[in-house]
């Protein structure tokens, strides 16, 4: 995918590029409250659908906003990543721009700006969602005052998940359900406290087939 020029103008012994009026711009935008301590830069790809090709570009997280522009006028998955200080994936925000009708294009970005906690997810054995036949993953908050357990369902493979729970205390349990059947349980965690509007980090959680 290439930007179109459309003019080359020169003035004063120096040539001046214009973008193309004709193509569309993609603005990605995201809240302030993303950026947390420890949090560095924002991955973004615009990804064709139809042939693939992608585009990338890095921001820091505190400029809360990305461009890429003349873009062709196609279909496109955006694909960003909050990253940590020291490049790794911290969230992930997936949208779509579709651009076939030639305007500009504005998405947002949710990183978990507003939630308490943040768990990810990983199976032992190699195993993962597709080979276990796994869509959905059920997050079970405990406590000795809770009954029942409150419990939440996310999309298998949408890890990290970020949520919002009340003040408290709390043991944590996954599975991974294929329909109605667990296929694949992590132990109880040990305890945990929620403090709003602290972020409490349950890191990387392992199950079990």
């Amino acid at each position: 995918m290439a930007c179109v020029v459309t003019a080359i103008v020169a003035l004063g012994g120096c040539m001046v590029i214009y973008p193309d009026p004709e193509l569309p711009d993609v603005v990605a935008r995201w809240y302030e409250e993303d950026c947390r301590p420890g949090l560095g830069n924002v991955a973004i790809a615009l990804v064709d659908f139809d042939t693939e090709s992608r585009v990338e570009v890095t921001v820091p997280c505190t400029d809360l906003t990305a461009s890429f522009v003349d873009v062709a006028r196609e279909r496109y998955r955006v694909e960003a990543f909050l990253q940590d200080t020291g490049g790794d994936a911290f969230s992930r925000s997936d949208a779509e721009a579709d651009l076939r009708d030639g305007f500009d294009e504005r998405v947002d970005l949710y990183f978990g700006a507003f939630s308490n906690f943040r768990v990810a997810w990983a199976f032992a054995m190699g195993a993962t969602c597709e080979s276990l036949g796994a869509e959905a993953m059920s997050i079970r908050f405990s406590n000795p005052d809770m009954t029942p357990a409150f419990q939440t369902y996310a999309a298998c493979a949408q890890t990290p998940f970020f949520g919002q729970y009340p003040d408290g205390t709390y043991t944590l349990r996954l599975e991974a359900m294929a329909g109605t059947t667990p296929v694949a349980t992590s132990p109880e965690s040990e305890e945990f406290e929620i403090a709003d509007p602290e972020l409490t980090n349950l890191g990387v959680v392992t199950l079990s087939p």
